[in-house]
């Protein structure tokens, strides 16, 4: 029995020292600073596919953009309504309208600060 409590402590006492030695050899690595405009994250070298991403991605950031107003719009209008109807529920869901409907809009430069 202490022959097997010694050699497990032996087979310890290795994996620890082990884990010692890979702990200490590991070496620290620096990240180049990523691109300033997010559509350079989407480089590939080949400058009509990069041309073709930036128009998309352009095109999707317009996209969001609209569906923001929309909705930003149409929480407007449910917090106008619910003051003519004296209804606190359809003023507090138009509320929450107006600020997801922010959120959407200012989300491409939402994600550029989150990138950078």
């Amino acid at each position: 029995m202490k022959t097997i409590l010694k050699r497990v402590r032996q087979a310890l006492a290795l994996c620890g020292v082990c884990l010692l030695l890979i702990c200490s050899l590991a070496m620290p690595a620096s990240a180049a600073e990523p691109p300033l405009a997010p559509h350079l994250l989407l480089s590939t070298g080949v400058e009509d596919v990069d041309t073709l991403f930036t128009n998309l991605t352009d095109f999707i950031t317009g996209v969001v953009k609209i569906v923001g107003s929309v909705l930003c719009i149409y929480g407007l209008f449910q917090v106008g309504m619910s003051f003519s109807s004296h209804d606190p529920s359809q003023r507090i869901q138009g509320l929450m309208c107006i600020a997801g409907a922010v959120i959407i809009f200012f989300s491409p430069e939402i994600l550029t600060a989150i990138q950078a």
